[in-house]
Formats: C-alpha cells, structure tokens, sequence
C-alpha cells in the first residue's frame, strides 16, 4: 500500500509540476468555469518543444510520436514522461490500468525539428523501384533518408521500410501520397 501511495503522490506531483511550467510559460489555459465553455476551451496539457529541458521526457519507441499527431503524457517510474501517440498500441492499456499515470499533452504549434518516420511500401519488382521511390523522396520533397531496406516479397513484389526524418504529420501525408504515385507502388503506409 505505502508503494501505490507513494507512486500516486510522485504522479500528482510531478503534474503539478509539469502544469505549473507549462503555464509559467504561457501555454495552458486554466479550467473552465462553466460547461459551455469546456467544449470550446483546450484543457490544460503538457506542451511538447525544445523548452520543456526541465522535464525529464522522451518519445516512445512502441508508436513513434512526431509533431502532429494527437499525443498524451505517460508517468513512468523511473525515466520521467513517456510521450505516446493515442492511437499506439499500448494506449488503450496504459488509460485503462493506470489511468492515474496518463497526462494529456499536445505539441506546440511552432515547434521545429525532424522526426524520423517508417514508412512500409509494397510494389512491383522492377528495375529500378528503389531508385525511383529514392527520387522522390530527396529530389521531390527534399527529406533525409535515415535508412532504407527492400526485399523480395514473391509474386513479383518487393516490401521494405524507408525511414525518413520529417517536421511532421503533414509531409508523412504528402509523402505516403507522392509515393504511392509511383507506377508498380502498390501500398504506403506509415508503421510504428
């Protein structure tokens, strides 16, 4: 009992804490005070951006947060604030068994830097499909390539992952979409 009492004492704490710098920084509104306003008002949230160094945070591995997507907070025991997408897969467990540990959190609008996003591509087995899809990758929209691997998926098809670095959810968009304009590109899709 003394070890769940002293976890929900850090959590309660440590979103104090993260509530109070946040709003020291201009970024959260406070509750509000009538149920008209609750629907149109944004909630008080950690504010994710290079400014938030006095809080001990880090992306998470199982989904891949980038700038954009819809995003909550996660209160570990020992490694600070897991930052989660809400679609991931582990969301629905985390909300629903530690409820206690979930911090709602969004991105601020004018945060920069790249993130890096796998994309899953099927296509046919072509010469020269991996040059093609590369082109438009770095000559057509100008991204990073971080890694890239392809091999033969049988009936004439290739599957493999690119990895791109990318400023947010709206080039991953214009990117799934350039590519699946490729002739023989079957699928594109975004994995976690």
């Amino acid at each position: 009992m003394k070890k769940i009492f002293c976890l929900c004492l850090f959590c309660l704490l440590l979103t104090v804490g993260l509530l109070a710098c946040a709003a020291k920084d201009g970024e959260t509104s406070s509750a509000p005070e009538s149920a008209d306003e609750s629907s149109t008002a944004p909630q008080d949230a950690l504010v994710i951006d290079d400014d938030i160094s006095k809080i001990q945070y880090k992306l998470a591995k199982c989904c891949n947060p980038i700038k954009g997507d819809d995003v909550f907070g996660f209160v570990t025991i020992n490694a600070g604030i897991t930052i989660h997408r809400c679609d991931c897969p582990n969301a629905k467990r985390m909300r629903e068994n530690y409820p206690y540990r979930v911090v709602e959190a969004r991105w601020r609008q004018s945060a920069e830097g790249a993130f890096r996003v796998s994309i899953r591509i099927v296509a046919a087995d072509t010469t020269g499909m991996a040059n093609h899809i590369t082109e438009v990758i770095i000559r057509d929209l100008k991204l990073n390539i971080r890694s890239i691997n392809f091999a033969s998926a049988g009936n004439g098809c290739i599957a493999g992952t690119v990895s791109v670095e990318v400023p947010g959810t709206g080039v991953v968009d214009t990117l799934i979409h350039q590519i699946l304009r490729i002739k023989g590109v079957q699928r594109a899709y975004r994995v976690n």
